[in-house]
Formats: C-alpha cells, sequence, structure tokens
C-alpha cells in the first residue's frame, strides 16, 4: 500500500511542468503559425501602419493574459472546463464548457489543413494525405507522451526559433528602408486599430487554451503570472518586428499581396552569394510553430472533451481522434478562397467570443459573487 501511494505521488509530480515551460508553451502558442501569413492580412488593413497595428495587439494583449492568470490563479488543480463549471454552474457551465471544445476541435483539425496547403505548393509530386499523415502522427505520439514531453519540445522550439530570428534580422538590416514607414498615420487610427484587432486573434485570444494546462499541471501557481507575460511578449516581439522589417524592405503594396510575405522577405537575404536562399529554413521553422500550436490544440481538444464526458483518461481517445483530425483535414477548406472567408466571418468572432467575452464573462460573474458572499458574511 506505501509502494503504491509512492507510485501515485510520483506519477502526480512528473505531470508538473515548471515556470519555465509555461512560458515556452505561451510563446509557441501565441506565436503558432502567425509568423508566415499574418503580416500579408495585417499590411492589407493598416498599409505603411501596419507595425502600429502590432505595436497596439502587443500592448492590448497583455491585459487579456493577465485575465487568464487570474482565472487560473483562483482555481489551482482545475482547467478552463472545470472553472467554467464552476464559476456558471453545472448547466450553463456546460454548455459553455461544450463550445470551448468544439472551438479546440475545430482549429486541431484546421492546422494539418495548413500545412498541407503549404508543403502542397513546394512539394508538387506528394500527395496532401501523406503530409497530414504524419503531421498528426506525430501529435499524436506526443500527446500519448503527456504534457511534459510536449513542454520540453516547446522549450527546444523557443530557442530555435529566437536564434534564426535573430540571425534573419540582422542580415537584413542592409536592406531596409524607412522611407516605407511614410506617411505615419496617414488614415488615422482606424485602420491600425481593425489591423490590431485581427492580429489579436492570432497571437492573443488563441493562447485561451493555456488554461488546459495552467494551473493544473503549473508547480508553482504565483509564479505562473510571470511566465504567461514573459511567454506572450516574447511572441509579441517576434510577430512586431517581423512586421516592422517586412514593411521597411519590402513596402507595404508587395507586402499586402504577397501570400508568404516573410518567404520573399527571407528570399531578399543574400551575403557574399554564399548565405543565401534561407526561405526554406523560415518554412521549417513555420512548421516547427505551426506543430506546436496544431499540437497544443489537439491536446486541449482531447482532454476538454474526457473531462466534458467524464472519462478517467483522455488517452483512450486520442487515437480515435486523431485519425477524426486526419480525415477532417482533408476536407475541411474546399479552397483557398473559402479558407480565406472563413478566417474574416467565422474565425475572428468565434475566436474573440471565446478568448475575450466569455473569459470577462467569467472574471465578473467570479468578482461579483465573492462580493456578494462577503456582504453576507
Amino acid at each position: 500500500m506505501i509502494n503504491q501511494a509512492v507510485c501515485q505521488e510520483c506519477n502526480k509530480v512528473n505531470k508538473q511542468i515548471t515556470g519555465h515551460q509555461l512560458y515556452s508553451l505561451t510563446a509557441t502558442i501565441s506565436l503558432g503559425g502567425s509568423i508566415l501569413v499574418i503580416t500579408s492580412t495585417v499590411a492589407s488593413v493598416a498599409k505603411q501602419d501596419a507595425w502600429l497595428s502590432g505595436l497596439l495587439a502587443v500592448l492590448a494583449g497583455l491585459p487579456v493574459m493577465l485575465m487568464y492568470y487570474f482565472l487560473g490563479s483562483k482555481y489551482p488543480g482545475l482547467t478552463l472546463i472545470g472553472m467554467t463549471k464552476k464559476i456558471l454552474g453545472k448547466y450553463l457551465g456546460f454548455i459553455v464548457s461544450a463550445g470551448y471544445v468544439l472551438l479546440f476541435i475545430i482549429i486541431a483539425t484546421h492546422i494539418p489543413w495548413y500545412i498541407g496547403s503549404y508543403f502542397g505548393r513546394i512539394m508538387h509530386e506528394t500527395p496532401l494525405n501523406y503530409i497530414n499523415v504524419f503531421f498528426v502522427a506525430g501529435i499524436v505520439i506526443a500527446v500519448l507522451y503527456g504534457i511534459e514531453v510536449i513542454a520540453r519540445v516547446s522549450e527546444i522550439f523557443v530557442i530555435v526559433v529566437t536564434f534564426f530570428f535573430i540571425l534573419f534580422m540582422l542580415l537584413l538590416l542592409k536592406d531596409i528602408q524607412p522611407v516605407n514607414l511614410m506617411p505615419v498615420m496617414e488614415n488615422g487610427i482606424l485602420p491600425p486599430l481593425k489591423g490590431s484587432l485581427f492580429l489579436s486573434s492570432y497571437i492573443t485570444f488563441s493562447v485561451i487554451n493555456i488554461l488546459m494546462i495552467f494551473p493544473r499541471h503549473i508547480r508553482n501557481v504565483q509564479q505562473a503570472k510571470k511566465s504567461i507575460l514573459k511567454g506572450f511578449l516574447w511572441s509579441g516581439t517576434v510577430i512586431f518586428v517581423s512586421i516592422l522589417v517586412t514593411t521597411l524592405v519590402l513596402g507595404y503594396a508587395l507586402t499586402a499581396r504577397a501570400s508568404f510575405p516573410s518567404l520573399l522577405l527571407a528570399a531578399e537575404i543574400n551575403v557574399g552569394k554564399i548565405i543565401t536562399r534561407l526561405e526554406y529554413i523560415l518554412s521549417t521553422i513555420w512548421l516547427f510553430t505551426q506543430f506546436m500550436i496544431g499540437l497544443a490544440y489537439f491536446y486541449s481538444a482531447v482532454t476538454s472533451l474526457s473531462e466534458l464526458i467524464r472519462l478517467k483518461d483522455h488517452k483512450r481517445i486520442t487515437w480515435p481522434f486523431g485519425l477524426f483530425v486526419l480525415v477532417m483535414s482533408g476536407v475541411a477548406f474546399p479552397s483557398s478562397a473559402y479558407h480565406i472567408n472563413w478566417v474574416n466571418t467565422v474565425y475572428t468572432p468565434m475566436i474573440t467570443t471565446f478568448g475575450l467575452f466569455i473569459p470577462l464573462l467569467l472574471m465578473l460573474v467570479y468578482l461579483v459573487r465573492k462580493r456578494f458572499m462577503n456582504h453576507l458574511i
């Protein structure tokens, strides 16, 4: 009996992650796949003020991260599903929790489509299904290994992305043209605000699934605030500098027209005709970040669904759910035009609702209930 209790305690400890790992998870989830594609959309909205949209999105995202921390810190040991039920009650909490489960499932099924769609343009003779199979299989295996392995992988990815990001920015300094930022705020503040809202739907509100990891798997909840803020600031800085440098080098017109402006930016790097064609390295980095956000949402989907239907172990449905994601990734979007329309009309309102408005509602209900209980006492 003593040995069994010791083993159970060991398993419990092994499922905890450190503050630095929470930082790296927040950073990779926030960065996601936006480093390759988001600049184009922001530039088309804010034009030469796209960099200002990036700055506003980062500043506005900090209170949202603090809100996520506030919710998690009040309910140690729970996930987003448990918090929602605890705050909103049994029935309303179940409905809202089911909405979060659906959100995680939708995004988890869409990520492989992005991978197949992008690499299908490079690997013309490779069927998209083959690419998706390897991607989904890697995600499933990582989830089966557990949150500790996922956190350690994110630490490696942050180091790799940071190194190559700094290298790319240094190599592009000679191509910067400050005139590309002029005139500043030619059309007022509204275009940068619109661009920042769209950018926030990718780098800020998408971090809501960190509450499926924090606070349940965190050893020190009090130190988590610093980790979450640092992770978001890291990704926000990468996105802001990427938008700024892309606009400075390519100009907003070319940036807005390009499907993958970051690849055009990488193609500009040419040092003595020796260091060149770095766009393929950038593609690899994008694959890493896309893998991490796909992994995070897949993990959130299976764990939230398991908790909602009261399964003791989410690993029982991991492989079946992986097959479901693989099948859905092939039919998620009939065409690129359909995908663009879906992002503009569905994704942004959906992620804003679940990443901003509902957490804000949960926090307000918690505060009102706490104040009411204090008056009764």
